[in-house]
């Protein structure tokens, strides 16, 4: 295992010495909501219309050589969608929050739906890369795991996997959400019940712009402390 681990890492930095100056835009829909219903819970209904409200939802990754942004498309026909389940569902099954990943200074700043701005390190390591894999469109990719601790609505911690498939041919150290630091670019994340797949891959060799969020920044723990206080 450590052997092939090596030889996809010693790719990952041959090809990316053959890549600087590229840049990137790829597509992300939701490809499965995956929940467990409970037979007889008048619930079910609703949350069905949440899955689909979900998978209308497309997202895009832009990058460059050590930048990137990654948000939703808002410009999505929503015709026959609720509102209120397309709210519903970002709160249940996937993300509102746009997020700006700057590796050469290590940081990750998260712009959430109410325009507040939270900064963070970026992630240094903490991936566990296993021998698993599988075709994404035409690339080869492998699987990893991530292991991230959160605090549940109980008050309780626990920790999630989060599942990534990520291909070495494609040298970029990004993608969905906040995650990266793979050696090779994301295509496929299962984080809780959803999973986001890259349906549309475009590289390029002209630079993308990426503007950051201008303003304050605090904390995601002086975040928390401002929702419980109301404030």
């Amino acid at each position: 295992m450590l052997k092939n681990i090596l030889i996809i890492v010693g790719l990952f930095y041959y090809s990316i010495s053959i890549s600087q100056n590229r840049a990137g835009i790829i597509e992300y829909s939701i490809a499965d909501v995956n929940v467990t219903f409970k037979e007889g819970n008048a619930q079910n209904d609703l949350i069905r219309s949440f899955i689909v409200a979900a998978k209308n939802q497309k997202y895009e990754l832009k990058f460059n050589n050590a930048v990137s942004s990654f948000s939703s498309i808002e410009s999505l026909t929503r015709e026959g969608i609720d509102e209120h389940a397309i709210k519903m569902a970002k709160i249940a099954f996937i993300t509102s929050d746009a997020f700006y990943l700057d590796l050469n200074k290590k940081e990750l700043v998260t712009k959430k739906q109410d325009n507040i701005l939270l900064k963070s390190e970026a992630l240094s390591s903490g991936w566990t890369i296993l021998t698993e894999t599988k075709l994404i469109d035409k690339y080869l990719c492998y699987k990893a795991e991530y292991k991230k601790p959160r605090i549940n609505r109980f008050g309780k911690e626990i920790v999630l996997t989060i599942t990534a498939w990520f291909a070495p041919s494609l040298p970029y150290s990004f993608g969905p959400i906040d995650f990266h630091g793979l050696p090779g670019l994301i295509l496929e994340l299962q984080q809780s019940y959803t999973t986001y797949l890259a349906t549309k891959i475009m590289i390029q060799d002209k630079e993308i712009e990426i503007e950051f969020p201008q303003g304050k920044t605090i904390t995601s723990q002086e975040y928390d402390k401002k929702l419980l206080s109301g404030n």
